[in-house]
């Protein structure tokens, strides 16, 4: 169903997109034309629908081939998500288009204010992903009566700010947008976790915290085999056997994949009543063993690779930033 061909880079270009932070615009071309934002959407809205498990699959396979694009994958499809919160009307005007990418921030760290059939937005939102191809962002802001909603925003109604200091993640094109008085019809407006009567697909019947933790957790063990993949190739061009450890750690990230997948299979057969169903404990359980896995590696691969590993300049270096950085997330934590 996805061509993954498209992805494919010889090792120089490949180095050139974690150091130049610039994902190829044949890339670009190719989310957009093979509809990979659009994973974790129903068919009514022009997606594919995918059962949870096999969504998961596409994120692992993008983040095996590159951090910032599966990244990107990660948090463009997952904006899917929103539809199942929207009203139809509103899915429609934001989903439906065949060129569709929802960049934006799950911190409350804006405000609005009710002017007659419009809101009026202020606020500063850090690490929006994909702000660079965004056609839409969505936002939490804070209401005068202290809870919060989410809303609309277009992209030519932003600032973006492109500064990342980070080293690594440099493609994600993840950057922070400000709003300055501006004005957002009611209809620009939604709750998160509103079950709307439009579709029937399971999965919004998942919660968002646990849909969220699914999905990095694909991209992260996506990570992960992206840089192993890497350390075999650094190995085999060294002349230096993977001893058992590497292997044990290799064969564990493809042991908690299907893990992940078997839960994931599980929750989503339950996802046929007409209330949210969480499935938080169940995938925090996973996460942790994920983050001994991310310190695992980094200890492992020194002692069996050397420090010429770590050479700025290496694939695997790279790799063990993107990996590193991502697992720093706050859902890991």
């Amino acid at each position: 169903m996805f061509d993954y061909k498209p992805f494919k880079l010889d090792k120089p270009e490949l180095l050139q997109v974690y150091t130049n932070g610039l994902l190829p615009s044949g890339w670009k071309e190719h989310l957009f034309s093979g509809g990979w934002f659009k994973i974790f959407l129903p068919q009514s809205l022009g997606g594919f629908e995918l059962p949870l498990s096999e969504g998961l699959d596409v994120l692992y396979h993008t983040a095996a081939v590159q951090g910032s694009l599966g990244w990107r994958v990660n948090l463009g499809a997952g904006a899917g998500y929103f539809a199942g919160s929207m009203p139809e009307t509103l899915a429609s005007q934001i989903f439906r288009p065949d060129k569709v990418l929802i960049s934006g921030s799950g911190a409350t760290t804006g405000s609005a204010i009710r002017k007659g059939d419009f809101w009026l937005l202020n606020g500063t939102w850090n690490f929006c992903t994909g702000a660079d191809i965004a056609t839409a962002f969505t936002v939490n802001a804070l209401l005068e009566d202290g809870t919060y909603r989410t809303f609309v925003l277009p992209p030519q109604q932003v600032i973006v700010h492109t500064h990342w200091p980070y080293l690594a993640m440099k493609a994600t094109a993840t950057f922070t947008i400000e709003a300055k008085d501006v004005k957002i019809p009611e209809s620009f407006a939604f709750t998160i976790g509103t079950i709307q009567p439009y579709t029937n697909y399971p999965l919004y019947r998942l919660d968002f915290s646990s849909f969220a933790r699914f999905c990095m957790s694909a991209s992260l063990l996506g990570m992960a085999h992206c840089f192993l993949q890497h350390v075999s190739e650094f190995l085999s061009y060294e002349h230096i056997s993977p001893n058992d450890e590497l292997n044990n750690l290799s064969h564990a990230t493809q042991h908690w994949r299907n893990d992940l997948y078997t839960l994931a299979d599980q929750v989503y057969a339950s996802l046929s009543s007409q209330s949210i169903v969480s499935a938080e404990d169940s995938v925090r359980r996973l996460t942790s063993k994920y983050k001994n896995l991310i310190e695992q590696l980094s200890f492992k691969i020194v002692q069996i690779c050397g420090m010429s590993i770590f050479q700025s300049h290496s694939l695997p270096f790279q790799a063990a930033m993107d990996l590193w950085l991502a697992g720093k997330h706050f859902l890991y934590r």
